[in-house]
């Protein structure tokens, strides 16, 4: 099975190779209504598939947040619990609307995800259910990509920048 994530926020898999392929559309009746697309789109760019679980998939949409599955793409749930926005949103909790740049995965444990997002890096310890803020005492905590260690899986990488217009 393969996994496409593409721009404007569309989740689609194919099961034969790439031959032909199938829409999740159960991803946008989660809230899709209210995503709002930034200045950089909103594009499905990070799909991690639970190495435990085949059915579980972690999926990351620009400007929309972060969503998880359970049950192989047919429904899905917002996992943006804990997320700050700089924004100011009529809702002060939002479950959607928050720019996530990247997820990265615990090669060990499945439940354990890491976020890079517009101006944090975050962390869960539950599949998403809460996220808390790791970032420290980087230069910057606004970047793109986030990284695992593949040996050791408390490490992870990231490359800050000043903002999305100074790569």
């Amino acid at each position: 099975t393969v996994y496409a994530g593409v721009e404007d926020a569309a989740l689609f898999r194919s099961s034969d190779g790439g031959q032909t392929w199938q829409e999740l559309d159960g991803l946008r009746e989660v809230k899709g209504d209210l995503w709002q697309p930034g200045a950089g789109g909103m594009c499905l760019h990070t799909i991690l598939l639970d190495p435990r679980d085949p059915n579980r998939i972690y999926i990351a949409i620009s400007a929309a947040g972060a969503f998880r599955t359970t049950d192989g793409g047919e429904t899905w749930q917002p996992i943006n619990r804990g997320l700050m926005t700089t924004n100011e949103l009529p809702d002060s909790q939002p479950e959607v609307g928050f720019c996530v740049h990247n997820l990265a995965i615990h090669p060990n444990r499945p439940d354990v995800l890491f976020m890079q997002k517009h101006w944090d890096v975050m962390r869960s310890n539950d599949a998403g259910g809460e996220w808390h803020e790791v970032s420290g005492n980087l230069p910057s905590d606004f970047g793109f990509p986030i990284a695992v260690h593949s040996h050791e899986p408390e490490t992870i990488y990231v490359v800050p920048i000043k903002s999305d217009s100074e790569h």
